[in-house]
């Protein structure tokens, strides 16, 4: 738009300075008009986003400054309204197949599906349990379990040997093991009673010297068992009319049949 300047004085100075019109007038002027659009001003800050803090409404402007509106919130709610009524508990079925649904979970069970509206609607059946997956490859077989024997729990090795006591195991091969555990028990604490001689004979029986079952003695001779012959068995002998042969007790002629089975019942009993 272009300017205009109208002035009526008997001798009037005209410049511009920097885009500002400048009118002088060194006599009495009779009448100075200016008309016209002045020069455009700076573009002001404008809003660059609102936000509400508590009940205050603060405007952060383009240049970073603020400007609060205090307790504004209030004056834009309008009264709270009556409470709203209670929705529908929301109702799930489980399914195994899709078709049997039951209020309750089971093992097995792969849907479910809800109703928002107490059971009148149903919605769709949704899978809650995908496919089960392909079967995996087989494992690498596992080492052989190392086993070594000790009898002091710090020198191992791998063959049991009489007088150990501690054993450990590897897993791996033989590259870890584990501590080594007891396996032999500690001697008991306790001394037996019974009290024998000082010395005795290879192949004596021990009998009990006394009637307190505490004291040993030594037998007077060894014990040995009676060797069968025809006429004896056991150290009895069978007497007369039986013999035994390779063990077997059998009636010669003319033996006694009452001897006999009396002999045979007494072996029996």
């Amino acid at each position: 738009m272009s300017n205009a300047i109208v002035v009526s004085s008997n001798n009037p100075t005209v410049e511009v300075v920097e885009s500002t019109v400048k009118v002088t007038v060194r006599a009495k002027a009779n009448a100075v008009t200016v008309s016209g659009a002045g020069l455009p001003g700076p573009t002001g800050a404008y809003v660059a986003s609102a936000a509400f803090v508590g009940d205050d409404l603060v405007l952060t402007l383009s240049n970073d400054e603020t400007v609060t509106i205090a307790g504004l919130l209030p004056d834009l709610k309008g009264d709270p309204g009556d409470d709203g009524a209670d929705a529908l508990a929301l109702q799930i079925q489980y399914s195994a197949d899709g078709l049997s649904w039951s209020a309750t979970y089971t093992a097995g069970d792969i849907y479910c599906k809800f109703s928002a509206d107490g059971g009148s609607t149903w919605g769709d059946a949704i899978r809650i349990r995908g496919e089960n997956g392909a079967d995996g490859d087989d494992g690498a077989d596992a080492p052989a379990v190392k086993i070594q024997y000790s009898s002091d729990n710090v020198s191992f090795h791998d063959t049991f040997t009489t007088g150990d006591t501690y054993i450990r195991f590897s897993v791996d091969n033989g590259s870890a093991w584990t501590s080594g555990y007891k396996f032999v028990g500690s001697d008991g604490a306790g001394a037996g009673d019974v009290v024998g001689p000082a010395s005795a004979t290879d192949g004596y029986v021990a009998l009990f010297d006394g009637i307190t079952g505490k004291l040993l003695k030594v037998g007077s001779a060894p014990y040995s068992l009676p060797t069968a012959t025809d006429s004896v068995l056991g150290g009895v002998k069978v007497g007369t009319g039986l013999t035994i042969t390779d063990g077997v007790l059998a009636a010669s002629a003319g033996a006694d049949a009452a001897t006999v089975l009396a002999y045979a019942l007494a072996i029996a009993y």
